[in-house]
């Protein structure tokens, strides 16, 4: 790389925010999936920001100096095709990012059936009181599927407001430290009625 580097953003008409820092030490071109092609010529670095595009894969024979790419998701999978396993750019997520952020919307979509959440914002707006039952979630059990850091982050955060969780992953196993018990993904079928 010589000069200033060249970041491709390739996006879905949402563009990242705070990218001020980025083009005060980069040239910085934006494209869609189908614009790519022509922004990746010259460029050292790919930000995929539109994560599920498959676009890279169609455009791979056009990123001839590229370095280095970031998928602005947890994994990598929708990305990674043969070609670029065996090229020496090297790929990068943004792992741990959404950890938290995800545990909290799962925390609050289950309140929010639990406690009807929905009805009560109705009958508010028509400046109604009607007294109703909720469900609690102290003694409710999940099955979280996926034992990643977002699982995880997700079953900490469900067993602190006194739930039972356990997991589905790749292999079966007992006594994890966040799950107690984790299912195999291929008996999945046949525990998922104990929850």
């Amino acid at each position: 790389m010589t000069g200033q580097p060249v970041v491709v953003v390739l996006h879905d008409d949402n563009l990242p925010e705070n990218m001020d820092s980025v083009a005060a030490q980069a040239e910085v071109r934006y494209a869609t999936a189908d614009a790519l092609g022509d922004a990746v010529p010259g460029a050292d670095v790919l930000l995929l920001w539109d994560f599920f595009s498959p676009a890279v894969k169609r455009v791979w024979d056009r990123c001839t100096s590229l370095q280095w790419i970031h998928i602005a998701a947890a994994g990598v999978d929708s990305l990674m095709f043969d070609d670029l396993v065996e090229s020496d750019v090297v790929v990068t997520n943004s792992r741990g990012v959404f950890d938290r952020p995800i545990a909290e919307f799962v925390l609050g979509q289950i309140l929010a059936f639990a406690k009807d959440s929905a009805h009560s914002a109705a009958l508010q707006s028509r400046r109604v009181w009607e007294h109703r039952e909720t469900e609690r979630i102290d003694t409710a059990h999940a099955m979280i599927v996926g034992t990643g850091a977002i699982g995880r982050e997700t079953a900490r955060i469900l067993k602190a407001v006194g739930m039972t969780v356990s997991g589905v992953g790749r292999t079966y196993r007992t006594h994890d430290a966040d799950f107690g018990v984790v299912h195999a993904s291929s008996d999945v079928a046949q525990v998922v009625h104990d929850v």
